[in-house]
């Protein structure tokens, strides 16, 4: 294998680490890591990192990329919204498949990052671009608190006059151990959209991305998806599992999933199972388009270090064992 740092993007530079077959395959499956709020493309405990040097070897490309106002890339995160780190993806997929369009595009998101995933993969299917399977790690499937209901209304006329406010005047606190001084109702919504307060304290969010959280819908994103997708969550996230449950009796079809337990965990019986648990495994229908995995004993993957190890495993062995194949089949079939 063999990697290089990337830099692309009109109005504004955007960096990135692409990693490719060591045999170029113009038509290589191609791997793209989306991070949530705030996070650059090695943070979260290094995960994107660790599953690129992981899948590499298998013969996929894999861009690790940061968005606009994250990470390398230029900008200022009190400028970026919603759209513009959809619009940062299309670009980051067009500026490496300038070299061969791949077969089938993984668009790996973590929390805001999986709502970017949906947004994209809509784009690229009516565009007529590569067919696209959507691996979504703690998506932002139940909505999300409005800001007006959430934040100081005084902080919020002050963020609409400046169009951005630094994040800890939004959500103010010191102690990142314990978070005693914490508000629990903004560390729940900052950990949902895959943000930590020891690194979005210090850059300002912007109006703009405030309004456009607003109007997200990802249950909608969800429910509109074509095709394959995978979900990842803790078996912990009450969130994610409610909505799947709830999302199972939409359509003729349901859900039309598979549920996969934690590997060291039995399946358990009925008397065990709470509601939600158990309307996400009635909906298993045969030839799934969704698979929905489970993280053992947490809410999100970067609670333990085994639980990274253990999402990396899931995608790693989801890709061994034909993962997007029917997606790739239909692509050549066109």
């Amino acid at each position: 294998m063999s990697w290089e740092q990337l830099e692309f993007g009109g109005t504004c530079t955007l960096k990135g680490v692409y990693e490719k077959p060591a045999q170029p395959d113009p038509k290589a499956p191609l791997i793209v890591t989306l991070p949530g709020l705030g996070q650059a493309m090695s943070e979260k405990n290094y995960l994107f990192s660790n599953l690129r040097k992981k899948l590499s070897p298998y013969g996929v490309r894999v861009l690790q990329f940061d968005y606009r106002g994250h990470g390398d890339s230029e900008g200022e995160l009190g400028d970026a919204g919603l759209s513009g780190m959809v619009s940062d993806t299309l670009e980051a997929i067009a500026a490496v498949s300038a070299e061969g369009r791949p077969r089938t595009i993984y668009l790996v998101g973590h929390a805001l990052g999986a709502a970017v995933a949906l947004l994209a993969a809509a784009e690229l299917r009516r565009e007529g671009q590569a067919a696209c399977v959507p691996v979504l790690i703690s998506p932002l499937l139940k909505a999300l608190p409005k800001s007006g209901e959430l934040f100081d209304s005084g902080r919020l006329a002050k963020m609409k006059r400046a169009g951005r406010i630094d994040s800890q005047e939004l959500a103010p606190g010191m102690d990142y151990y314990t978070w005693s001084d914490f508000d629990p109702r903004h560390l729940d919504y900052f950990a949902r959209l895959g943000s930590h307060m020891l690194y979005l304290h210090g850059q300002c969010i912007g109006s703009r991305m405030l309004d456009e959280l607003d109007r997200l819908d990802g249950a909608k994103l969800f429910r509109e998806h074509e095709g394959e997708a995978v979900v990842i969550c803790g078996e912990a996230d009450e969130d994610t599992i409610g909505e799947l449950g709830r999302l199972g009796r939409f359509g003729p079809h349901g859900l039309n999933a598979r549920l996969e337990w934690p590997e060291q965990q039995e399946q358990p019986g009925p008397m065990d199972q709470s509601e939600e648990l158990r309307q996400v495994s009635q909906s298993v229908q045969p030839g799934e388009s969704l698979s929905v995995h489970l993280l053992s004993g947490v809410r999100y993957y970067h609670q333990h270090p085994a639980a990274m190890d253990e999402l990396i495993g899931i995608i790693e062995r989801l890709w061994l064992t034909g993962c997007g194949s029917r997606t790739e089949e239909k692509t050549d079939e066109r």
